[in-house]
């Protein structure tokens, strides 16, 4: 062990020591002063008594010598006679005694007192002790203690214990030192040396445990960019009806190898502390239709109807990370539609406690046993880990789900019962919280001055019915709901009638407009505005005010969605034109993915180039600028950073504009992110890449700044990232 090493033993075992030392020295001076005083006390004590005993004996002795000098005579006694002085004088001797003093108990005058002259001045208030002297008339002998002489026993005592204080101080300390260092220091020293030891290799192990997660991360992410990368590609061909369900079958099981990836990397993270949660503002609903929207389709699948609804008196808007609530969300409620074979799944957010929202995942499943309630959110637990259990997954979502609400200062809880489905409690701080003042931010329904308009609303699921109604009533309508058309009203006519498809009975149905919520969505005959469930809150709202105004759907431009036998029209649909007139530079080491590139911008108007590795990227960027260059980061040779900075120089020293450079890398952790911002990119897209998420960033990239701005604040950077370089090149 070097010398080094050893001054830092000793440094925690010295700190330790002072540590016990300041416990026990405080401890032991509180029971020894405690010890002492009362010894010395009791010291006092014996010493008063003492004291008082020895004139006590003096002043009887005293006061027999003048009874019998009062039997001499058989007239009045004279108490100042000398041989009485002379008597009293004797007790003057004792250096306790002040004074003595020869009283006539009745009228209190004083007949004798010695020493003369000072007498008993200013000691009238010392201790005194009195002695009848039975002459004729009797008198009273008082013998008046001396202050000084008691004080001076105090001062002996204090003395005494402040020195046996401090020796015994000192004797605590050189014990415990000794102690210390011969008994428990030695051992200890070991101790610490062993749990330096066993801490530096559990924190080299933390180390070596997330490079490895990461690097695997890596490897397994490049080739999953391949697989799903061509399955979309092979989307867009001509397939069989069997050729599109094995297809479907392929993306399924990338996505949910994705998903036990980013599980894994994300419960790594909070173990190692790294996970840190944005605060930003974010629309609550929105994050629950996409949750809706995105496990709809597995809900279709299965046959189970999945809904979400959010109280009308929260906020429109809240401040948080809506995308690690959505993962939290997505991993319960994906596990509540795993978990349901019939009915139907219901995401719910409501007011808790002042301050607090809770959000309920409820379902209508197999519901879980109560032996197993305790393991659910215990990693990589399932309840049914057999073997030949029916449902898959790691057991990491909901352990991630417990950690992720922890760290937002909330708290997760679950209510089940076998056979009768399962209950989760998401409880969160409400942020921000204006009590009574929030609300949904929409206008009322009803016209100004005109009587609240009628809504019929039917549908079979009790709960998503009752959440329609307090919507509806939230915005002033008068609602009249059922769960079949039958119970409706039979001799008057509403509004508006708002139907489930499930339920939809025309021969029931009264003539009225009608919004029909439809799985399916519009088949292109019916002649009813049809919305897709889940439903959308605000597309619902928008609708049922333009059907009461007596727009019909048809006549609906300014209601997206409105009836969808119009079509949707986005990113993801759009297969040519859409990188039109754009000079691309793609720059990847992997064949396969290059030739992915190249199929997902073909026919997209783009210009595009490819290079194999970061020399050949700067090459061709030197010899003609790119708008967009799609840059991967781990590449042989010069990697995506380097070739990045080395082109931020070449526009410098060129006066050229700054090119748009997005980092597309498998290496999806915050320090790479971080990483690539410092090395000049600008955007960060992670591998797996699908063709829809890069049309929709390319997209957005068109409405990038006007050139003299990007570079003016390329320049700004570029101190930055050569310091970076620079630093990175030497392994700092």
């Amino acid at each position: 062990m070097s010398t080094a090493r050893k001054a830092d033993l000793r440094t925690p075992t010295l700190g330790l020591y002072l540590q016990l030392t300041a416990v026990m020295v405080p401890t032991f001076l509180f029971f020894a002063a405690s010890g002492l005083l009362w010894l010395s006390e009791k010291n006092l004590l014996r010493s008063e008594e003492a004291m008082a005993m020895r004139i006590g004996n003096a002043t009887a002795r005293l006061g027999g010598a003048l009874e019998r000098f009062s039997d001499q005579g058989s007239g009045p006694v004279d108490w100042q006679n000398p041989h009485v002085i002379d008597l009293m004088q004797t007790l003057l001797g004792d250096p306790a005694i002040r004074c003595v003093q020869l009283r006539d108990p009745e009228s209190g005058r004083t007949l004798a007192v010695v020493p003369q002259g000072l007498g008993c001045k200013g000691a009238q208030h010392a201790l005194s002790l009195p002695y009848e002297v039975y002459s004729w008339p009797i008198t009273e002998l008082v013998t008046r203690f001396d202050e000084r002489e008691i004080a001076t026993v105090k001062r002996y005592q204090r003395d005494f214990l402040l020195l046996l204080l401090a020796g015994g101080i000192m004797v605590a300390a050189i014990a415990n030192w000794v102690s210390f260092r011969v008994i428990v220091g030695r051992p200890l020293r070991r101790l610490i040396e062993r749990l330096e030891k066993a801490r530096e290799a559990a924190v080299k192990a933390n180390e070596a445990k997330s490079d490895f997660l990461a690097k695997m991360s890596h490897e397994i992410r490049t080739p999953m960019n391949g697989i799903i990368g061509m399955a979309d590609v092979l989307s867009e061909t001509t397939l069989t009806q069997e050729q599109n369900s094995y297809l479907r079958t392929i993306t399924r099981s990338g996505d949910a190898l994705l998903t036990i990836i980013n599980d894994i990397l994300d419960f790594s993270k909070i173990e190692a502390g790294k996970l840190t949660l944005a605060q930003e503002p974010y629309r609550l609903r929105e994050v629950i239709e996409d949750v809706t929207q995105l496990l709809a389709p597995l809900a279709s699948r299965k046959g189970i109807a999945i809904y979400g609804q959010v109280s009308p008196d929260l906020p429109d808007v809240m401040l948080g990370d809506s995308g690690r609530l959505r993962q939290v969300l997505v991993n319960v409620a994906g596990n509540a539609v795993k978990f349901t074979l019939d009915g139907h799944v219901a995401i719910e957010v409501a007011r808790g406690a002042p301050g607090e929202i809770v959000l309920s995942v409820r379902d209508t499943g197999v519901g879980i046993p109560e032996e197993q309630q305790d393991k659910v959110f215990a990693p990589f637990e399932q309840v049914d880990n057999s073997a030949t259990r029916s449902f898959g997954g790691t057991g990491l979502g909901l352990a991630v789900s417990r950690q992720l609400v922890t760290l937002m200062g909330g708290r997760i809880g679950m209510q089940s019962r076998e056979g009768h489905g399962t209950r989760f409690e998401i409880t969160l701080p409400l942020v921000p919280d204006g009590g009574s003042d929030d609300g949904i931010c929409a206008t009322s329904l009803a016209g100004s001055g005109k009587t609240a308009p009628v809504i019929w609303l039917v549908d079979p699921i009790a709960e998503r019915r009752a959440g329609m109604v307090r919507l509806l009533t939230h915005l002033g309508v008068q609602v009249v709901d059922a769960d079949t058309p039958g119970m409706l009203p039979q001799h008057c006519t509403p509004d508006l009638l708002v139907i489930d498809d499930a339920v939809a009975d025309a021969a029931c149905v009264p003539e009225a407009p009608r919004i029909l919520m439809s799985d399916t969505g519009p088949d292109g005959q019916s002649q009813d505005t049809v919305l897709r469930k889940p439903w959308q809150e605000k597309l619902f709202i928008d609708t049922v005010r333009q059907l009461l105004h007596g727009i019909a759907a048809s006549r609906m431009p300014d209601a997206p969605g409105v009836g969808e036998r119009r079509g949707h029209t986005g990113p993801a649909l759009i297969s040519t034109g859409w990188a039109d007139g754009i000079n691309v530079l793609a720059v990847d080491d992997n064949a396969t993915n290059r030739l992915l590139l190249e199929r997902y911008f073909s026919g997209s108007g783009a210009c595009l180039r490819l290079a194999s590795n970061g020399a050949d990227a700067v090459a061709l960027y030197s010899e003609a600028r790119a708008d967009l260059v799609l840059m991967d980061v781990s590449m042989p040779g010069m990697d995506g950073y380097q070739a990045t900075g080395l082109m931020r120089t070449h526009e410098a020293a060129h006066d050229w504009p700054a090119t748009h450079v997005v980092a597309v890398t498998a290496n999806v952790l915050d320090q790479h992110r971080e990483a690539a911002h410092l090395a000049g990119m600008d955007g960060f897209l992670s591998k797996p890449l699908r063709k829809a998420d890069l049309i929709s960033y390319v997209i957005r990239c068109r409405d990038l700044p006007c050139s003299s701005d990007r570079n003016i604040a390329a320049r700004r950077r570029m101190s930055t990232v050569i310091r970076w370089r620079t630093r990175r090149a030497s392994g700092l």
